[in-house]
């Protein structure tokens, strides 16, 4: 997600788009949806293979359909930075959740 954020940069140069506006509807959904969604996201410390790989393959569409900004209307980009920011808002607890949890619980001794 990382070229995401370098190709916006310079989106101005592009298109007509506003980088500025890409981030605020970004950052608002995903406010918006760790608070809707906060008793619904597994926070049990387990990859849920299902959900995980869904998730990842929603995050490279949305990707796709910010790459395909260029050649269409501007809108997409919007759509593109709120889909981003729902699979970033859900992606985000699972990770750090198994990160704290699981990876930093040091191993058995016997």
């Amino acid at each position: 997600m990382r070229h995401s954020y370098f190709y916006l940069k310079y989106a101005e140069v592009f298109w007509s788009g506003n980088p500025g506006l890409f981030f605020m509807l970004q950052a608002g959904v995903m406010v918006a949806a760790r608070f809707a969604l906060r008793t619904r996201i597994p926070s049990d410390g387990q990859w849920h293979p299902l959900l995980t790989s869904g998730l990842l393959v929603y995050m490279a569409a949305d990707i796709d359909l910010l790459s395909l900004a260029v050649i269409g209307p501007e809108a997409l980009m919007y759509a593109a930075s709120r889909l981003i920011a729902l699979g970033m808002a859900l992606i985000y607890p699972i990770l750090v959740t198994y990160l704290t949890f699981v990876v930093s619980v040091p191993p058995a001794t016997y």
